[in-house]
């Protein structure tokens, strides 16, 4: 007959033995969900990652030509031009350098921006740098001009400034949107109060209203763990020029607050895709066009690697980023790595 005292020790000792089986039973269980939730959380991670990366990129390549028009040579820090896209081919990495232009930028402030200020020379129409007029005050600044009116003085302006030389013009080489004609670039070699000078006169009438366009080149590259000199393996990088035309790279992590760590870039390849001038088709090539005119979107492949190890995954994929690479890149460690792809529009004035 139990006593009230409690359970007896024997009794114990088989409740502790079942609960010890149970949870033996159950453990692996649990592990696997942990297991299954850590991956599905670093495949999420690891997508948003290159998908952040993949809008950087194509962002700068959507005006991939933009305002330069046909020309194949643009006086970026050069005397005699350089190539509004140059394609250099490799595997696992290809790497692009591209002229690009976007519109001149306003501070947003009450000083640059203010609908109740009185502008001397022309009201502001938007946070973007516009043309107001010739020197003269006539609506259409005539070919042959060297200096002109903007709706902002410099003070006022982002992104640009001037050139103490017409080839150190990494900040300072503009061009213009609602031109006349196309095909033009130009250094400014003074930028005081509202009005712009320039190297060189305009061989176009550019009318009231006009953007203004600062015209840049990038490159985006990666620096090949196989690489001896390499600084920093994997890493993706924009390099782009300062104003006295010197390189200015910058990390894509790094511009994302992320650290890279072990991670980064494996394979970063390039397409093109442009309308052939000889059967009228869109057709896809590993390099460019001959005539920048000619082209239409580019895409860009781009496989990320995880900067952390999962000691219970093993990456046994083959990756030939969309046919691009071959043989395709094995790798058989411990890193998540995802492969995406998108394609831009290039938004060009050339065509």
């Amino acid at each position: 007959m139990r006593t009230k005292e409690g359970f007896t020790l024997t009794e114990l000792l088989v409740t502790m033995a079942v609960f010890g089986i149970l949870i033996a039973l159950i453990y692996p269980t649990f592990s696997f969900i942990d297991q299954q939730s850590t991956s599905i959380t670093n495949q999420q991670s690891l997508q948003e990652r290159a998908q952040r990366i993949l809008n950087y990129i194509l962002s700068d390549l959507a005006t991939a030509g933009f305002i330069v028009g046909s020309t194949q040579d643009v006086p970026f820090c050069s005397q005699t031009g350089v190539k509004v896209i140059q394609h250099e081919d490799g595997e696992p990495y290809d790497t692009l350098t591209f002229i690009t232009s976007k519109p001149v930028e306003i501070k947003i402030n009450e000083n640059c921006i203010n609908p109740n200020s009185s502008n001397p020379y022309c009201d502001n129409n938007d946070y973007y740098l516009h043309i107001c007029s010739s020197v003269t005050g006539d609506p259409i600044v005539n070919e042959g001009s060297t200096q002109f009116i903007v709706d902002a003085p410099f003070s006022c302006v982002k992104g640009i400034s001037a050139a103490s030389t017409i080839t150190s013009n990494g900040r300072a080489l503009i061009a213009f949107e609602k031109a006349t004609q196309i095909n033009h670039t130009y250094t400014i070699s003074e930028f005081s109060s509202h009005t712009i000078s320039l190297y060189s006169p305009l061989n176009l009438n550019i009318r009231e209203g006009s953007i203004v366009y600062t015209v840049r080149q990038y490159r985006y590259t990666v620096d090949d763990p196989q690489d001896p000199n390499a600084t920093s393996p994997r890493t993706l990088k924009r390099i782009g020029w300062t104003h006295d035309c010197k390189i200015d790279p910058v990390n894509i992590d790094e511009a994302f607050g992320e650290n890279n760590n072990n991670g980064g870039v494996d394979a970063l390849q390039f397409q093109y895709i442009y309308n052939n001038p000889f059967t009228g088709s869109l057709d896809t090539d590993d390099t460019p066009p001959q005539e920048i005119k000619d082209l239409r979107a580019i895409k860009v492949i781009i496989l990320v690697r995880a900067d952390k190890v999962e000691r219970d995954y093993t990456d046994n994929n083959q990756y030939d980023l969309e046919g691009t690479i071959n043989p395709p890149l094995e790798f058989n460690d411990h890193y998540r790595r995802i492969e995406l792809s998108k394609t831009v529009e290039v938004k060009s004035v050339a065509f």
